[in-house]
């Protein structure tokens, strides 16, 4: 590549989870390569998290899950792209479309994993290990342009215009994110209920209940179930800046295998991650020295990488056998008693 500045695209169009699990690069992008400006392309729905590390220089909007026209939105994306002059693509995000997307653009160095649908694409192939940790592989793509890299989340700004419905008042230090895209990623509500009046018991304080507008139903049942008493349902009620102001504060954050447990772990609130048909060798697991996953060993398990619509044994014994003791007792090491 030229010497000098460099113009960057990091592109990662995954779940919530995988561009929390980006960060960790984007800050190593910036520290390493002074003077570069670096320019994301996401979901419109995770752009915030890229937005509040106030490290990407500009971020831009794929729209592929909204778009009319999908072949429309990827021939506007390439444009664009196009036109941005890059030197570089950095492409963690493991689809043909994302390594297509940068091969159209015309960018001259595209780096992604070895093990991408679109590899042949590639200029850099870097190797993809399930021995590491997301953060841990992401940050190997730098590999051909810098060595010595440090795994750390950078710091994700406030946003005073998003601040939470309480106070330290109110002590509310404990939260739970019951939801998930994926049903078999969900231990079952009334275990959750259970473990919200644990909680609340154990400091005398409100549960705060978080999940996005597709969970509204669920958590009902579970605010139902637990006594709304116990509970401070936020469901279907913050934007991402707000989801990311209601965690913030925490204690503790006790959540299913998903991008919510992700954010809590990157603001350095203990996370407690509930496993079922995913497991930590998969290396999505909270990121950090103070967190935590409950699970139970079986041999059917892992089953899937993101999970699936049902058990394919049938039995579901992965978040069934998991009991609300075990979760608790995690949790509770990490909150301090009333």
């Amino acid at each position: 590549m030229k010497p000098g500045p460099l113009k960057i695209c990091l592109l990662q169009t995954a779940f919530l989870g995988d561009c929390v699990l980006t960060l960790p690069l984007l800050k190593e992008l910036k520290e390493r390569l002074p003077g570069s400006a670096v320019t994301v392309v996401t979901r419109p729905e995770t752009a915030g998290i890229f937005a509040a590390s106030g490290l990407a220089d500009r971020i831009i909007e794929d729209r592929k899950k909204t778009a009319p026209s999908r072949l429309a939105e990827f021939s506007r994306l390439t444009s664009e792209l196009r036109a941005g002059g890059f030197d570089a693509a950095i492409i963690p995000h493991r689809s043909l479309r994302s390594a297509l997307l940068a091969w159209r653009a015309g960018i001259p160095v595209r780096v992604g994993f070895a093990s991408s649908a679109g590899r042949f694409l590639l200029t850099h192939k870097v190797p993809f290990s399930w021995l590491l940790h997301d953060v841990e592989r992401n940050l190997a793509l730098l590999s051909p342009l810098a060595e010595n890299l440090k795994s750390v989340f950078p710091g994700l700004r406030q946003d005073d215009a998003a601040a939470p419905p309480f106070t330290s008042r109110d002590k509310v230090l404990a939260g739970v994110n019951a939801g998930s895209a994926w049903p078999t990623k969900r231990w079952p509500a009334a275990s959750w209920a259970r473990l919200i009046r644990r909680l609340a018991a154990h400091y005398g304080g409100k549960v705060l209940l978080v999940g996005g507008p597709g969970e509204t139903a669920w958590n009902a049942e579970i605010e139902r179930l637990a006594g709304p008493e116990n509970c401070l349902n936020l469901t279907g009620k913050t934007t991402m800046s707000g989801l990311m102001e209601a965690i913030r504060p925490l204690k503790v954050f006790v959540s299913n295998d998903s991008g919510p447990m992700h954010i809590a772990a990157a603001l350095g609130v203990p996370a407690v991650g509930v496993f079922g048909p995913t497991t930590r060798e998969l290396g999505f697991f909270p990121y950090g020295p103070d967190n935590r996953v409950v699970e139970t060993q079986l041999a059917c398990r892992p089953c899937a990488l993101h999970g699936s619509r049902t058990c394919p044994r049938g039995h579901f014994l992965c978040m069934r056998l998991l009991t609300v003791g075990e979760v608790f007792e995690a949790a509770a090491a990490r909150l301090p008693v009333n």
